[in-house]
């Protein structure tokens, strides 16, 4: 495993919204939700350029049929 937790997406933004209200800065929040600080940050910058979307923990995978399609696609459009 690569040690990584994931976080739910409400959680996220629970404390991306917690935030942005101004009450409470990043190294406090990091404490309370026994979180690291950078990805507060990270979620910061997502949440900023995605919304709510940027928040997101699902990520869609795609079939081997759709890859191949894909890159016959993108050769064929290459000049």
């Amino acid at each position: 495993m690569s040690g990584r937790r994931m976080y739910s997406t409400e959680l996220k933004q629970e404390i991306v919204l917690k935030y942005l209200t101004g009450n409470i800065g990043l190294k406090a929040l990091a404490e309370e939700y026994h979180v690291h600080k950078t990805c507060i940050q990270k979620w910061l910058t997502l949440y900023q350029e995605h919304g709510e979307a940027g928040l997101c923990t699902r990520h869609g995978t795609y079939s081997g049929d759709f890859k191949v399609s894909v890159v016959e696609h993108n050769s064929l459009n290459v000049k």
